[in-house]
């Protein structure tokens, strides 16, 4: 059995505008576009832990441990390297 597992915190600016602030709808649709976009990198960290499951899922065991491994820590790193990618894609086609 493969387990893949992922923690995420996000943290996200606090500021509550004055009163009657002029700013403070401004701030809050900042607030929410930035939110839905951490959401967004949220999501693709989701899916490609899922694809990783799978990908290490489908390692048959054979041969020694050390080839195994070998075998897991490509994938692994394959991933981690998509992942990375997907997310830069992801912060270019949303104007991060």
């Amino acid at each position: 059995m493969v387990r893949v597992g992922i923690h995420v915190n996000q943290y996200m600016p606090l500021y509550v505008p004055p009163t009657g602030s002029s700013f403070a709808s401004t701030w809050q649709t900042y607030a929410n576009q930035l939110a839905m976009h951490e959401n967004g990198h949220v999501a693709l960290d989701i899916d490609y832990a899922q694809r990783m499951t799978n990908a290490l899922q489908s390692i048959r065991a054979g041969g020694d441990c050390s080839g195994i491994l070998a075998q897991a820590q490509t994938t692994v790193d394959s991933y981690v390297a998509m992942l990375n990618s997907a997310n830069e894609v992801y912060d270019s086609r949303t104007n991060h």
